[in-house]
């Protein structure tokens, strides 16, 4: 049987050629647009952006180049290591990624020697590197043992760089406009070391990873500490201080956490960054220190960019692949970005509910970088994603690009980016809905709300400079207005009393965005001239409902309501994504973005119950839910590409994550023949990117095809169902529960599968299979029970159990369907008294039964008899 696809896509005025063809599960993309297109969430100046991807045996190849050579991103993996910006690893390259035998190399370089990018991994690593010509950018990374990742994309010289890796986490973002930055990063045995120094010195960032996860950490000058990201074991930590109000952001990680840091020429620049698993951060370079972003806030909390008034949930950002990489870089310092939190919420990232993270920038592949910031709940938020990140950042080539954004009740949720060819995008609102969209240059679509491959990028992206994009609310309206040169994009937003209504159309007919909200609803539409993307949002007293299609689908939707619930669908043309999202009390801020099939979705809800539904046809999906008080249903299905999940929530979520505080969580993530990732943490205060349960059980499935996973996932008072597929790559998965906290990592593929899965008091239900790999999964439980299985194909298993003071522990594996237990090669040859898995205990103190004794026990797996 055939899987091998490919799907030709191109668009006429340069909007978007995407070609995706796989093979045995593998993806070929390739994606170049005309006049300032962006795809495969990379961009150039000029905006152009040719890419292409393809994959060998189940790995994907993807190589971006642009028109007129501002990018050329080239991705080739060895066995299967799925890459451009599929996500892998922890399932997240983004940008390239081949692999020797699994690993990732990724390359990029640009036409006018503005981004190189070279990345090549030794048994699984991942080396990249950026050099611009004018040397605006340098961009490097390595990772040890696989990891990946980095995603770099630069217009007339802003990169935007991204990588993940832990397992697969991801890391960093980072854009600069005119030469601002230089992202450097490195990994250990996963970690990423991610840098960013900009040409004029502004911004300086730097993050590398310890055992593969990532680990940010901020702190900012007047004490407040906003973006952060605090990782449980394989969750990221951010950390971000300032000089004199300057930010500079650090971002270090423990077991293999990254370490990020920005620090800034003038100290103009502030970065902030918080990822969940492998979340990511985000990178802010300024040109001449135009670029203030600054955050500062009230009670000192702040949040890069992020703060909302009374809590609410201020911006989100969602990511394509999974990183949202928010960035700010100026070429000539035109921009100016500015963010204070009333109340002191913070977060930066994270968006909070009545006291939840507010800007929260919730990741694809669970990097998050978002900025935000509101003054009674005004936000600000600036984000915009690359490939599968939600880069925002506003980067501005000549600096005619002055983004501002607020809103009123504090929700929110902001992006832009702007450069030669930087998106700029922004969302304000009034009472907590908006999103707005914009994009600009040379016709290039900007808003771009989904872009590339299917991230959200919001951008505005300029050609010359032409626009100026303003947004601020009074008493949480919004104004906004932009236009562009060439009258491509002609954004506004202009609100009452708290309503917003914006509307943006570009030159060519690319993205037609609209928006308006009465007391605090929001009608968004963004339609593109080749049908790229379409989105709808209204809200009535706080409810939105939302729709979304694009042309050739990719999706990026965005919706998120004060005190009503929301409603958002969102389909693509392709049929890649279907959405639907509703939230009681809470807001919602969802998003989806597909760019050929990978999906961004994120919602959250605060008092609310969510159903969020998302679907894609043939990318990721990335999907995010999280509700404060409310029980969330979730599900995602993807056609041929990963699938990524992020839902935060809780008294004070987490951001991507999928997480919920009193209520019970469902998530159902299915994917084709694509990996998935999903993340899922909850519980007071979770850790993102990782599911972790409060009170609840958690039941974890995941399995592996041809080297698919499936996770699944259940936990809280409620329960969570998470499911993990990866098609060839592999795949890791994390999941522990403290009180309620669970942190799986599976990595399957044609390689090697390791998840492991904690629980404190629930009990866990873990699956794990995996197709041709081997798997080797320690599992430790609290109180709770764990029922485990774990079937692989061809390869072999180790499994191991630490702390088995569990009250019920019931393994089922199943290795070779039909082996004798004499061809049990899964030890070796080792005894059965040799299993290392139980730490020595006799087989009649295995305890994993509950005290039953083994020969009263049920065999762990029967083999069929042979008929006679």
């Amino acid at each position: 049987m055939d899987f091998a696809s490919t799907l030709p896509f191109s668009t006429d005025f340069g909007l978007v050629t995407l070609r995706l063809s796989t093979g045995f599960g593998l993806v070929t993309l390739r994606l170049s647009t005309g006049f300032g297109l962006v795809t495969l969430r990379l961009s150039t100046g000029f905006g152009l952006v040719t890419l292409r991807l393809s994959t060998g045996f189940g790995l994907v190849t993807l190589r971006l180049s642009t028109g007129f050579g501002l990018v050329t991103l080239r991705l080739s993996t060895g066995f299967g290591l799925v890459t451009l910006r599929l996500s892998t690893g922890f399932g997240l390259v983004t940008l390239r990624l081949s692999t020797g035998f699994g690993l990732v190399t990724l390359r990029l370089s640009t036409g006018f020697g503005l981004v190189t990018l070279r990345l090549s991994t030794g048994f699984g690593l991942v080396t990249l590197r950026l050099s611009t010509g004018f040397g605006l950018v340098t961009l490097r990374l390595s990772t040890g043992f696989g990891l990946v990742t980095l995603r770099l994309s630069t217009g007339f010289g802003l990169v935007t760089l991204r990588l993940s890796t832990g397992f697969g986490l991801v890391t960093l973002r980072l854009s600069t406009g005119f030469g601002l930055v230089t992202l450097r990063l490195s990994t250990g045995f996963g970690l990423v070391t991610l840098r960013l120094s900009t040409g004029f010195g502004l911004v300086t960032l730097r993050l590398s990873t310890g055992f593969g996860l990532v680990t940010l950490r901020l702190s900012t000058g007047f004490g407040l500490v906003t973006l952060r990201l605090s990782t449980g074991f394989g969750l990221v930590t951010l950390r971000l201080s300032t000089g004199f109000g300057l930010v500079t952001l650090r971002l270090s990680t423990g077991f293999g956490l990254v370490t990020l840091r920005l620090s800034t020429g003038f100290g103009l620049v502030t970065l902030r960054l918080s990822t969940g698993f492998g979340l990511v951060t985000l990178r802010l370079s300024t040109g001449f220190g135009l670029v203030t972003l600054r955050l500062s806030t009230g009670f000192g909390l702040v949040t890069l960019r992020l703060s909302t008034g009374f809590g609410l949930v201020t911006l989100r950002l969602s990511t394509g692949f999974g990183l949202v990489t928010l960035r700010l870089s100026t070429g000539f310092g035109l921009v100016t970005l500015r963010l204070s939190t009333g109340f002191g919420l913070v977060t930066l990232r994270l968006s909070t509910g009545f006291g939840l993270v507010t800007l929260r920038l919730s990741t694809g592949f669970g990097l998050v970088t978002l900025r935000l910031s509101t003054g009674f709940g005004l936000v600000t938020l600036r984000l915009s994603t690359g490939f599968g990140l939600v880069t925002l950042r506003l980067s501005t080539g000549f600096g005619l690009v002055t983004l501002r954004l607020s809103t009123g009740f504090g929700l929110v949720t902001l992006r832009l980016s702007t450069g030669f060819g930087l998106v700029t995008l922004r969302l304000s609102t009034g009472f907590g809905l908006v999103t707005l969209r914009l994009s600009t240059g040379f016709g290039l679509v900007t808003l771009r709300l989904s872009t590339g491959f299917g991230l959200v990028t919001l951008r505005l992206s300029t050609g010359f400079g032409l626009v100026t994009l303003r947004l601020s609310t009074g008493f949480g309206l919004v104004t906004l207005r932009l236009s562009t040169g060439f009258g491509l994009v002609t954004l506004r937003l202009s609100t009452g009393f708290g309503l917003v209504t914006l509307r943006l159309s570009t030159g060519f007919g690319l993205v037609t965005l609209r928006l308006s909200t009465g007391f605090g609803l929001v009608t968004l539409r963004l339609s593109t001239g080749f049908g790229l993307v379409t989105l709808r949002l209204s809200t009535g007293f706080g409810l939105v409902t939302l729709r979304l299609s694009t042309g050739f689908g990719l999706v990026t939707l965005r919706l998120s309501t004060g005190f009503g619930l929301v409603t958002l669908r969102l389909s693509t043309g392709f049929g890649l994504v279907t959405l639907r999202l509703s939230t009681g009390f809470g807001l919602v801020t969802l998003r989806l973005s597909t760019g050929f099939g990978l999906v961004t979705l994120r919602l959250s809800t605060g008092f609310g119950l969510v159903t969020l539904r998302l679907s894609t046809g043939f990318g990721l999906v990335t999907l995010r839910l999280s509700t404060g008080f409310g029980l969330v249903t979730l599900r995602l299905s993807t056609g041929f590409g990963l699938v990524t999940l992020r839902l935060s929530t809780g008294f004070g979520l987490v951001t991507l994550r999928l997480s919920t505080g009193f209520g019970l969580v469902t998530l159902r993530l299915s994917t084709g023949f694509g990996l998935v990732t999903l993340r899922l943490s909850t519980g007071f205060g979770l850790v993102t990117l990782r599911l972790s349960t409060g009170f609840g059980l958690v039941t974890l499935r995941l399995s592996t095809g041809f080297g698919l996973v499936t996770l699944r996932l259940s936990t809280g008072f409620g329960l969570v169902t998470l499911r993990l597929s990866t098609g060839f790559g592999l795949v890791t998965l994390r999941l522990s529960t403290g009180f309620g906290l669970v942190t799986l990592r599976l990595s399957t593929g044609f390689g090697l599968v390791t998840l492991r899965l904690s629980t404190g008091f629930g009990l866990v239900t873990l699956r794990l299979s995996t197709g041709f790999g081997l798997v080797t999964l320690p599992f430790s439980t609290d109180f709770g029970l764990v029922t485990l299985r774990l079937s692989t194909g061809f390869g072999l298993v180790t499994l191991l159990l630490s702390e088995l003071g569990v009250h019920g522990l019931r393994i089922h594996f199943t290795v070779f369907h039909g082996l004798r237990p004499s061809n049990f090669t899964v030890f070796h040859g080792l005894r059965p008294g040799n299993i290392t898995a139980f730490r020595g205990l006799r087989l009649s103190k295995f305890i994993a039964f509950r005290t039953s004794r083994p020969w009263t026990s049920r065999p762990l797996y029967r083999f069929p008899r042979a008929s006679a």
